[in-house]
């Protein structure tokens, strides 16, 4: 999309005098309706609506739902959203409930003396967390509305401090007013604005009544577009929504030659193209990378190496999504370790279990306990699940992102392990996959678990090549 904009999006002349600008109680319109495209399918809609609070603020009232299928499975992604802003936008109370493949997330919180105070509800369980921020903390759903509050003047621009409910961190954001311009996917001609946040990148065309008439991000991956009510409400009843696995068609990266039985490969050279940020690869004795003309070619070993290789904290740490000091975590562990007497031992047991009692299925979780309520998950809820499991035992144990071979898609998907500290070295071990070590057909990105690691994957979706240059 960014490479043929020019084709489409062309400059024009705004209209004569002060561009739009709105209180929130001034604004012409109270709501409005969104339909949702994923790689060229639409796969759901969104909803926006405004309402006085009776203090002098505003609520955001916002909804979100998607389906799609995904390697036969159903997927159903829903999130409710209710903020309580002042005047300036800056948050007051939220109010926000998510719900993935069944899984739900329920966060409650209030600004209190200048920290946002958030109490996280997931499978029967709640956490207190507070956030202190020297600056005021917006919603996500404030980006949409900042625009037209603070004035679409071209050039204008501003940071902000925004809390995001998915990743359940505080970031900055920055938006900026770029132009005016026409297209023929426009009802009208209107005023771009560019948003960056957490690495993702939007462009957004307001009218001159303040509504969001386009918007394009991950560089035309996902597209939103003002709609009916009624054609929103129609969508949802259609029971054959995106008959095509468009994550698949996104993600899968072809490699022109088939890889013979990749999950028994101990070795592999590989050179790698992308537009995604090439110094974020981890660099250690399993991965050795060079940059050269055109990318970097990386040689990948699964052979153990030093315990002294650099990767961010120090593998036995709690996190949202890899809850170590959970009691059923704890208790779960002690039963599966037994009285192993080593760590390889154990974390041999864990992969025997998780292989007998956690299903392979496109079931997306928020947590490692969602992947043990529910006995089911794609990659990355194993290796959450499988973190817990072994942090629990005192196995300090990192979580991977990258890209491994699929021999069933002849090319590399994107894909979550592990690498635990065993005997002295850091050896990868795939729960997905159940092998220790794991091969070596495969490229690690970027460690961590939380949304804010995982931002830097974004950037290579869509845009990436790998050639096999040899393996054994």
């Amino acid at each position: 999309m960014p490479g043929c904009a020019g084709m489409y999006f062309h400059p024009a002349t705004p209209p004569e005098g002060p561009a739009p600008r709105f209180a929130l109680e001034q604004l012409p319109w109270r709501e409005y309706w969104t339909g949702v495209v994923f790689n060229g399918e639409k796969v759901g809609y969104g909803r926006l609506r405004i309402e006085p609070d009776g203090r002098g603020g505003h609520w955001l009232e916002g909804e979100t739902a998607m389906r799609f299928t995904l390697l036969g499975f159903e997927k159903h992604v829903t999130l409710r959203s209710r903020d309580r802003v002042n005047p300036d936008l800056t948050l007051l109370e939220l109010d926000y409930d998510y719900t993935l493949d069944g899984n739900r997330l329920a966060l409650r919180g209030e600004v209190r003396d200048g920290t946002l105070h958030v109490a996280a509800t997931q499978a029967g369980r709640v956490e207190q967390r507070a956030f202190a921020s020297a600056e005021p903390v917006f919603p996500m759903s404030a980006l949409a509305l900042l625009p037209v509050v603070r004035g679409l003047e071209i050039g204008s621009a501003w940071r902000v401090r925004v809390f995001s409910g998915e990743a359940q961190e505080i970031a900055e954001a920055s938006q900026r007013v770029v132009g005016f311009e026409r297209s023929e996917f426009l009802p009208q001609p209107g005023w771009k604005v560019t948003t960056d946040l957490l690495g993702f990148g939007a462009s957004t065309w307001y009218d001159a009544q303040g509504l969001p008439q386009l918007e394009i991000a991950l560089n035309g991956i996902v597209i939103s577009y003002l709609e009916t009510e009624t054609a929103a409400r129609s969508y949802l009843a259609d029971a054959a929504l995106n008959r095509r696995e468009v994550l698949l068609d996104l993600s899968v990266v072809k490699v022109p030659t088939p890889v013979r039985s990749p999950r028994a490969v101990t070795a592999a050279t590989l050179a790698i193209r992308t537009q995604g940020r090439l110094d974020l690869l981890p660099r250690d004795a399993s991965q050795r990378c060079e940059a050269d003309a055109a990318g970097v070619v990386c040689e990948t070993s699964a052979v153990p190496f030093a315990a002294g290789a650099a990767a961010p904290g120090s593998g036995l740490e709690a996190s949202m999504q890899v809850p170590r000091a959970d009691r059923g975590i704890l208790r779960l562990a002690a039963e599966i370790a037994g009285q192993k007497p080593t760590d390889a031992a154990k974390v041999d047991a864990i992969l025997a279990w998780m292989q007998a009692n956690i299903r392979k299925e496109a079931a997306d979780a928020f947590s490692a306990l969602d992947v043990l309520a529910e006995r089911r998950a794609e990659c990355q809820g194993h290796a959450w699940l499988f973190a817990a499991l072994a942090r629990a035992l005192g196995i300090p144990t990192r979580v991977v992102n990258g890209l491994a071979y699929s021999d069933e898609w002849g090319g590399f998907l994107y894909h979550t392990w592990n690498e635990s500290l065993v005997e002295g070295a850091w050896v990868a071990v795939d729960p997905t996959f159940a092998q220790r070590p794991a091969d070596a057909m495969r490229v690690k990105i970027v460690y961590g678990e939380g949304a804010l690691e995982l931002a830097a994957i974004a950037d290579w979706i869509g845009r990436t090549r790998i050639e096999v240059l040899a393996y054994r």
